[in-house]
C-alpha cells in the first residue's frame, strides 16, 4: 500500500547522493518512518556498501541490501512483471525497476566481496523469476561470470558447481548464449518501448562476457569475432 508515509519517503530521497552521510541519516529515518518500505534499507545498505573495503564492511551492507530485496519483491512482484509496448507505458515503471536493479547489484556485489558465489546464484535466480521484459541487470551475465570465476572448483565447495573446469566453462557460455537469443527475441518491442541503444547495450554486455570467457579458454578466433563487435562502441575494453 501506498502511505503517507511512503509518499514522505520518496519526496525526501529524490535529492540523496548514495554516499554522503546525511543518506545513512536519512535512512534510519526512512525505516522508523515505515520499517516495511524498502527505501530506508536501501539507502542504507548502499551507503555501507560505498564506504565498505574489507569482509567485515561487505558483511554488514548485505544485511539491510538483502531486507531491501525482499520487501520489494513482496511489494512490487505484479510491477516487475510488467510489459510495455510504449516509452510511456514503461516510464510508469522505470524507476521501481531500476531501484530493484540497484539493489540486486550492490548485494550480488557485497556476496562476491565476500567469498559467496552459492549467494550470488540464488540472488539472481530469484531476480529473475519475475521474468522481465528487458532486464536491466543483466542477470544471465552475471551467472555465467561466477561459474567461470569458480570454474577450478567443484559441487563440494559450491553445491551449483559441475565437477570439471570443462562443465563450468560450458555453463557459463550457455547462460550467455541464452542471454543473447533472449534479447533478440524481444529486441522488436524493446526497442520500440525503449530504445535502440537499450537493447544494443544488452547485446554489447553478452559480448563483453563472451569474448573475457572466450580468451580464458585460449580461443582465440572466437574472442576476437565478439572484440570486433565491439570496436565501435565504448563498451570496449583495451586492458582486456
Amino acid at each position: 500500500p501506498y502511505s503517507a508515509e511512503r509518499y514522505e519517503i520518496d519526496i525526501k530521497s529524490k535529492s540523496l547522493k548514495y554516499n554522503d552521510r546525511e543518506t545513512l541519516l536519512r535512512a534510519r529515518e526512512f525505516v522508523r518512518l515505515d520499517p516495511t518500505y524498502y527505501k530506508g534499507y536501501m539507502f542504507e545498505g548502499y551507503y555501507k556498501y560505498e564506504h565498505s573495503s574489507d569482509y567485515l564492511g561487505y558483511k554488514n551492507a548485505a544485511i539491510p541490501l538483502k531486507k531491501a530485496f525482499e520487501l520489494f519483491g513482496k511489494d512490487y512482484g505484479n510491477l516487475l512483471k510488467s510489459r510495455y509496448s510504449s516509452s510511456d507505458e514503461y516510464e510508469v515503471v522505470e524507476d521501481r525497476i531500476w531501484d530493484y536493479a540497484l539493489i540486486t547489484d550492490k548485494l550480488m556485489e557485497c556476496y562476491s566481496n565476500i567469498d559467496r558465489p552459492d549467494s550470488v546464484i540464488w540472488l539472481l535466480n530469484e531476480y529473475k523469476k519475475w521474468d522481465f521484459q528487458y532486464d536491466v541487470l543483466g542477470a544471465d551475465n552475471y551467472i555465467a561470470w561466477t561459474y567461470h570465476r569458480n570454474r577450478y572448483y567443484t559441487s563440494d565447495k559450491f553445491a551449483f558447481l559441475h565437477n570439471t573446469v570443462d562443465e563450468n566453462v560450458r555453463t557459463a557460455l550457455d547462460y550467455l548464449k541464452q542471454n543473447l537469443k533472449k534479447i533478440e527475441e524481444s529486441s522488436a518491442v524493446n526497442t520500440e518501448a525503449l530504445s535502440w541503444s537499450m537493447v544494443q547495450s544488452s547485446r554489447l554486455s553478452v559480448y563483453h562476457y563472451l569474448a573475457l570467457v572466450h580468451d580464458y579458454m585460449r580461443e582465440p578466433d572466437s574472442a576476437r569475432y565478439y572484440y570486433n563487435l565491439m570496436m565501435d562502441y565504448t563498451m570496449f575494453s583495451y586492458n582486456n
